[in-house]
């Protein structure tokens, strides 16, 4: 929110109490009416690092990072709990490095990229190797078709 006229900071904790969803953060200032600003924070998944007031009532900046599940990681467990998918990558044990993505420098990793397998196949080896070119690593798998197997149409 910017521009919301947040005087001096005996308004801060009744506005944080007023604020239930999660994290907030203020700056205001009596100045002038569009003075104050405030950071609302829907959930608890995001971890604050540091919060640092630059402009008084102008700007806020929020050090932090998201952390649990998005919407897109939940429609993902929830679909291939459905089809009995297995996650190969995340079955490599608990020592695994399980990021398939980071930076250059190494500062952020992220598991974007997923290999599925059905409980027909029976895991083999698997692993992530670091390539050269993309900032992916390659997901690799050997695993063994057991049961039958029925192809579709």
């Amino acid at each position: 929110m910017q521009e919301c006229g947040i005087p001096y900071t005996q308004s801060y904790s009744q506005l944080e109490r007023q604020w239930t969803h999660g994290p907030s953060f203020w700056s205001g200032g009596n100045n002038c009416k569009s003075s104050g600003v405030a950071i609302l924070i829907k959930g608890r998944h995001f971890t604050i690092n540091r919060v640092t007031e630059q402009v008084n009532g102008r700007v806020l900046v929020v050090d932090g990072s998201w952390s649990g599940m998005d919407v897109t990681s939940r429609l993902l467990v929830e679909m291939t709990g459905e089809a009995s998918l297995r996650d190969v990558v995340g079955s490599m044990g608990p020592n695994a490095r399980n990021y398939s993505w980071s930076k250059p420098d190494g500062s952020v990793r992220s598991r974007i990229d997923f290999l599925f397998t059905s409980p027909t196949v029976k895991p083999g080896r698997s692993s992530m190797v670091a390539v050269h070119f993309p900032d992916h690593r390659a997901v690799s798998f050997e695993g063994e078709l057991t049961g039958k197997f029925t192809a579709g149409p």
